[in-house]
């Protein structure tokens, strides 16, 4: 198979572990040695996160006996991979078989050979887009475009069978995620914060695709990989379905003020902010709870100051100044 045992360990497989958030989780559980951590890609080639001890297995998604044979003997699957936002509303059918039907036939998988605990990440995006008002998770779900939709019926699947006893996991609604990636090359440049901070950098100004006024829960990669840690190790999960975001919905203005203050505090000048004041977007009151994960006993952090320091830090080191 390609990957070292360790009986002492538990064996986590990540799936998309070369990805934004996949590659973070895949560092934090590697610095973890309580984990062996295995990364699933369906990459032909593909660079290992420097200085990490890990092994990597190339996925054959099309083949049920091959995913029997990746989840033998794995004690935890994060399930990562999956179309995005953009691809998935390119191509529908691709997103359906991919995100909704590979995702069935994982599980099925995992199931068949005893994996222990299987958590899926799906999107915030379920609920509604542009997020707005109280969300809960009992907040009805409005699915309105192709990448939604197949994260939706994914996290059916997976809660159904959680449900009925045939694996412990759980789906968690991750709402905007920001923090420094494991190398530059990795497809996270257009999200908000990881933009400004890069255009603050390079450019010594942020140019804002909209007013500004339009409000986005956000939270540190940090505390996405704190939170997964934390619902690994809990036991008898009361449910199986977790919001996670960083209960912190200020404006994209508000972002880029703050951006601006951290690179003045660190680097000696402050970065102008243009807005695109012939944007028609509105403002919506945003709240995003995130309690069930909460009344389990997990804390967030509250590290955000720090993860976009960190995040300022990686654009200097990593982008030629123009």
């Amino acid at each position: 198979m390609g990957y070292r045992k360790c009986i002492d360990k538990m064996r986590i497989l990540i799936t998309g572990g070369h990805g934004y958030i996949g590659g973070r989780l895949t560092q934090y559980f590697c610095k973890n040695k309580s984990y062996n951590v295995v990364v699933g890609t369906r990459k032909k080639t593909f660079s290992k996160i420097a200085d990490l001890d890990y092994n990597v297995l190339q996925l054959n998604w099309n083949s049920n006996r091959h995913l029997n044979d990746v989840c033998r003997g794995t004690n935890v699957i994060l399930h990562l991979a999956g179309m995005n936002l953009k691809e998935s509303n390119l191509d529908p059918i691709s997103a359906i078989k991919f995100n909704t039907l590979t995702t069935a036939k994982f599980i099925a998988a995992a199931i068949n050979q005893g994996v222990e605990k299987f958590i899926y990440f799906s999107t915030a995006h379920v609920y509604r887009n542009p997020l707005k008002g109280v969300i809960t998770e009992n907040s009805l779900t409005h699915s309105l475009d192709s990448y939604a939709i197949s994260n939706r019926a994914a996290e059916d699947i997976v809660r159904s069978a959680v449900h009925n006893g045939k694996i412990d996991g759980c789906v968690i609604r991750l709402s905007n995620s920001f923090g420094a990636p494991i190398n530059k090359e990795v497809n996270c440049w257009s999200l908000v914060i990881n933009d400004l901070c890069r255009q603050a950098i390079i450019n010594k100004k942020m140019e804002l695709k909209s007013t500004g006024l339009q409000r986005r829960d956000f939270i540190t990669i940090e505390d996405v990989c704190l939170a997964t840690d934390h619902l690994i190790s809990s036991k008898n999960l009361k449910t199986n379905l977790f919001n996670l975001g960083g209960d912190w919905s200020p404006s994209i203005l508000d972002v880029a003020n703050l951006i601006q203050e951290r690179t003045f505090i660190l680097f000696g000048y402050k970065p102008e902010i243009y807005v695109n004041k012939y944007s028609n977007e509105k403002s919506y009151k945003l709240t995003y709870k995130s309690e069930l994960i909460k009344k389990n006993g997990f804390k967030l952090s509250s590290n955000r100051i720090e993860e976009i320091d960190n995040l300022l830090f990686f654009c200097t080191r990593n982008f030629k100044l123009y």
